[in-house]
């Protein structure tokens, strides 16, 4: 009689865990699928391979310089490079000295750099560096810094806007200052595209 019960109380058990472990894989596997659809729902910031790249802006950011005043991309009407730092990144750090001394040739007038912290904490940053760019950027409110955050999860990134401020290429990471060359006579105003 006592074997009886002790049976059934393993077998519950057995039968908790299991619908457990079912119901972890079950909310693991819905959380992916929410996060693959809001994924998919963004466009890349640039084409694949062998696409033509699409007509992506950065309207949506809704940035704004060290006093304030709301950035068009649109208005410069000229091809620039936008990096996107943050103050805590190391790597940016490393890129933002090697820029420094590639302006050693030539200002980078077509410079952008826009730190998820602000554009205070950005042109603190930048006056460490010792670097000057053309602008100085930072997210307008907490909602834009939030867009900006989430949107660019990894720092730095590199984004090449035509004239009409369309991304015309995307890079991620910093991958050392030769690799970086076409971007930088693109900062310099001597190249439209570093592709």
């Amino acid at each position: 009689m006592t074997e009886a019960p002790r049976r059934w109380g393993g077998a519950r058990a057995w039968v908790f865990g299991m619908g457990l472990l079912v119901g972890l894989a079950l909310a693991a596997w819905q959380e992916t699928a929410r996060v693959t659809r809001r994924v998919a729902a963004r466009a890349p910031l640039v084409a694949r391979t062998g696409e033509a790249p699409r007509a992506l802006t950065l309207e949506a950011l809704r940035l704004s310089d060290t006093l304030g005043v709301p950035i068009d991309f649109a208005r410069a009407g000229v091809p620039q490079v936008v990096m996107i730092n943050s103050t805590t990144c190391g790597v940016c750090k490393r890129a933002l000295a090697d820029f420094r001394d590639a302006s050693a040739r030539g200002p980078l007038v077509r410079l952008a750099v826009v730190t998820i912290e602000g554009a205070d904490s950005g042109a603190i940053l930048l006056r460490a560096a010792r670097l000057v760019p053309a602008q100085v950027l930072g997210p307008a409110n907490e909602g834009a810094r939030s867009t900006l955050t989430f949107q660019f999860p990894g720092t730095p990134v590199f984004l090449a806007l035509d004239s009409a401020a369309r991304v015309i290429a995307s890079l991620p990471g910093y991958p050392g200052r030769e690799a970086m060359v076409p971007w930088v006579e693109v900062m310099a105003g001597r190249r439209a595209s570093p592709e």
